[in-house]
């Protein structure tokens, strides 16, 4: 079972920097936002985008009407910034909760007669995760707090919910892989050689795999396959499962990951 006082120590040593990703998912967003009306106002971003090749658009998910704030929002924020932001956290946050306190030898101060590695590790990855869905949340309550500059707006609530859950799910996985990989490692820098080639794998996969129909074996070959706002939003049946999916294949790798940093050798 995870341990209250190594969850709240984890999260107090990481506080800048969960407190630096949050307040860039929130400004961001609600910048986006901010700025819709002049964007819509203004043609020139719509025949910039109307200009640009249709696999181009397709590969970095540009598609839609971008004076619709739904479709502005997914084109601008869920298809980019929040993924690289994701990408990001779940690189670092895995190195910073594993591999650099083995790596500095702190982890002997977590490790302890009355703390086992098995319950170490549990709380780690339950602030990994809780993390995960916090950044979500305020991902979704950035579009409420984005509805007071757009009173004449009509959000759908319901279909940012299920974007934002399914990518809670995806980064959930890929943030098991990385701690998976930070466990495996000896030190912080071994485990971004690992973890940090293996995220932009997927994300360039994908984008390769819409840029031609020559490259649709590609679909096999990332996470991100399912990660597809129009399809989520049209098919809730789709999003449901393709989420329940990707939570228990992480919940899997997280116990992996448990069974074997208890019983790796720790040079501490």
């Amino acid at each position: 079972m995870p341990v209250k006082v190594i969850c709240q120590t984890a999260l107090k040593m990481n506080r800048s920097f969960l407190t630096l990703v949050t307040l860039l998912v929130f400004i961001a967003e609600v910048s986006l936002l901010a700025v819709f009306p002049w964007v819509n106002s203004n043609a020139g971003y719509a025949d910039m985008l109307k200009g640009l090749p249709d696999n181009m658009l397709m590969a970095f998910g540009m598609e839609g009407d971008v004076t619709n704030v739904n479709d502005y929002l997914y084109i601008n924020f869920y298809n980019s910034i929040a993924i690289y932001i994701f990408m990001m956290v779940v690189i670092v946050l895995a190195v910073r909760l594993t591999a650099k306190l083995l790596g500095d030898t702190s982890l002997v101060y977590f490790l302890n007669a009355s703390v086992s590695r098995k319950q170490f590790l549990m709380s780690q990855i339950l602030v990994f995760k809780g993390v995960l869905f916090f950044l979500a949340l305020v991902a979704f309550l950035g579009a409420l707090v984005g509805k007071v500059f757009l009173p004449d707006q009509v959000f759908d609530f319901f279909d940012l919910a299920k974007i934002n859950g399914e990518l809670l799910a995806l980064f959930m996985l890929i943030g098991s892989l990385c701690l998976l990989l930070s466990v495996i490692s000896d030190n912080s820098n071994q485990a971004l050689a690992y973890s940090t080639p293996l995220v932009l794998y997927f994300y360039l996969a994908d984008v390769f795999r819409k840029l031609s129909k020559q490259l649709d074996w590609l679909d096999y070959a990332t996470l991100f396959t399912v990660y597809d706002p129009d399809k989520i939003c049209s098919n809730t049946h789709y999003f449901l499962m393709s989420s329940l999916v990707m939570v228990v294949a992480s919940l899997v790798v997280d116990y992996g990951a448990v069974v074997y940093f208890s019983k790796r050798d720790l040079y501490l």
